[in-house]
């Protein structure tokens, strides 16, 4: 019964075009930037400006080492200078050099460097552009390329019928489906410093467990050397971030007005006739 149930759906995910799915973890990833940047009140356009930055340079770097760990490949074809080519009543649009390069809707990207680009453009973005305030957007800036990176992983795998890579997009996207529920609890009781702590460890630990499993397969792997040191880099920016984090929220501060600051009220006071104007 299960079998049948995964047999239909990489079926219809087989039917659909490589650019739908490309532009759907777009728009999810998008979506999922700005539901988590909703708590720190930065304004819209900023958000959306630092998530259109950094997606187009981290597909750029992605698109980039992928060219040339697979030249080889892409030196095979010739160079024209229109992006098409019409045979008979056939047309074919960038399958040749330059075009070609351009091919991202085609999955033809390094996911990894990818990811790790996205990450490390939005933190720049973040301290250096607009020098925000780093506790703000580490779990935002994380959990939306996790995300990303998960559905690659998931929809590539259902539409080439590979379980591989179906299950990596699987293990990557739990954690951050929990993490999800967690925030949401959490947020919620939040009255002082020692629950943004717990929310914090909460964070940090569920976010490590898909690090260590893209830190722990591509070391595995038989990596190119731009997916190595992508990894090395990721881990290198969890460790370093998640310090941070949890420095900048040792230091929040949560003032919660004391009743005595509101000073005593005495009998007469109390029994002070109040007359409310007409």
């Amino acid at each position: 019964m299960f079998q049948q149930i995964i047999e239909k759906v990489e079926f219809f995910f087989e039917q659909i075009p490589p650019v739908i799915l490309f532009f759907l973890v777009i728009v999810i990833g998008m979506y999922k930037f700005w539901q988590g940047c909703l708590v720190t009140r930065k304004e819209n356009n900023s958000i959306y400006d630092m998530f259109f930055f950094s997606s187009l340079m981290g597909l750029i770097v992605g698109r980039i080492t992928y060219i040339i760990s697979n030249w080889e490949e892409f030196n095979q074809y010739i160079w024209y200078w229109l992006p098409y080519e019409k045979y008979g009543d056939q047309t074919f649009f960038f399958r040749l050099l330059p075009w070609r390069f351009l091919r991202v809707w085609d999955w033809e990207i390094n996911l990894i460097v990818m990811f790790v680009g996205f990450v490390v453009f939005a933190t720049i973005w973040t301290l250096a552009v607009k020098k925000w305030q780093w506790s703000h957007m580490y779990t935002p800036i994380f959990t939306t390329a996790t995300t990303m990176i998960s559905l690659s992983f998931l929809l590539i795998g259902l539409y080439v019928d590979k379980t591989e890579w179906i299950m990596q997009g699987v293990i990557i996207l739990v954690p951050v489906l929990i993490l999800a529920i967690a925030e949401r609890v959490i947020r919620d009781k939040i009255i002082g410093r020692k629950e943004m702590r717990i929310l914090a460890i909460t964070e940090i630990t569920l976010l490590a467990i898909p690090v260590g499993y893209l830190v722990y397969s591509y070391l595995m792997m038989d990596a190119t050397m731009f997916e190595k040191v992508s990894i090395v880099i990721l881990l290198v920016w969890f460790v370093f971030g998640s310090f941070v984090y949890i420095a900048e929220t040792n230091k929040a501060n949560v003032t919660i007005e004391k009743v005595s600051s509101l000073g005593t009220i005495s009998d007469s006071d109390i029994d002070r006739t109040i007359r409310l104007s007409k």
